[in-house]
C-alpha cells in the first residue's frame, strides 16, 4: 500500500467493494484505464545509496483486468521513479522521473516494445488524452511556483511540448 491507498474494483449498482485491482504486496497500483488494464510498480531496488552513484531500479507492470500481466519494463532514476500513467490502449506507460542527470530531468515513455524515451524537459505528465497525447504542465523553473501552463506531448515527437495557454488542473478525458 502507498499514499495512494488501495485501489479497488467497485460494483457500479451496489457501489459496494469487490475486490482489490491486486494484493497490495504484490505491486502498488497507480493508473487504471477503461479496459481495467492498470499499471503498478514493484519494491524498488537501491545500490550504492546516499552516494553521488545512488541508483534506484524500478519495476513496471502493466497487467490485465484479471491481474494476469500484460508486459513489464524496468526503469532507473538516482531517486525511486513514481507516477506512472498508463495509455488507454495499454502500449505505454508515462513515468517520473529519469533524473539520472539532476540537473536535467525528465518524465519517460516507456513501451510495451521496451523502448524509453525521455520526454521534453520542463514537461511534468499528469496524464493522458488519447493513446499517443500526454498532458501535463510546464515548468523549466524547479524555484517557481505555480500555477503553470498545462501543454501536451504527442509520442511520435517527445521533445516538443505545445502549450495550450492556459493554467489548471488535467482530470481526464470525456468520452462522447
Amino acid at each position: 500500500m502507498s499514499t495512494l491507498g488501495v485501489f479497488v474494483r467497485v460494483d457500479a449498482a451496489t457501489v459496494k467493494v469487490v475486490a482489490p485491482f491486486v494484493a497490495p504486496s504484490s505491486c502498488t497500483v497507480w493508473d487504471s484505464v477503461s479496459s481495467g488494464a492498470f499499471v503498478c510498480m514493484g519494491d524498488a531496488v537501491m545500490t550504492a545509496g546516499g552516494t553521488a552513484d545512488q541508483k534506484v531500479t524500478q519495476p513496471v507492470s502493466v497487467r490485465q483486468a484479471d491481474g494476469g500481466e500484460l508486459w513489464h519494463a524496468t526503469v532507473i532514476g538516482q531517486n525511486a521513479p513514481f507516477g506512472p500513467y498508463l495509455a488507454p490502449d495499454g502500449q505505454h506507460v508515462m513515468v517520473c522521473c529519469n533524473d539520472l542527470n539532476l540537473s536535467d530531468p525528465h518524465e519517460l515513455l516507456v513501451g510495451r516494445d521496451g523502448n524509453q524515451v525521455n520526454l521534453a524537459k520542463g514537461f511534468h505528465g499528469s496524464g493522458w488524452l488519447d493513446s499517443k497525447t500526454m498532458v501535463g504542465w510546464l515548468n523549466t523553473d524547479p524555484l517557481a511556483q505555480g500555477p503553470f501552463s498545462l501543454g501536451y506531448v504527442v509520442s511520435n515527437a517527445p521533445q516538443t511540448i505545445t502549450s495550450m495557454n492556459l493554467a489548471g488542473v488535467f482530470l481526464g478525458t470525456v468520452s462522447t
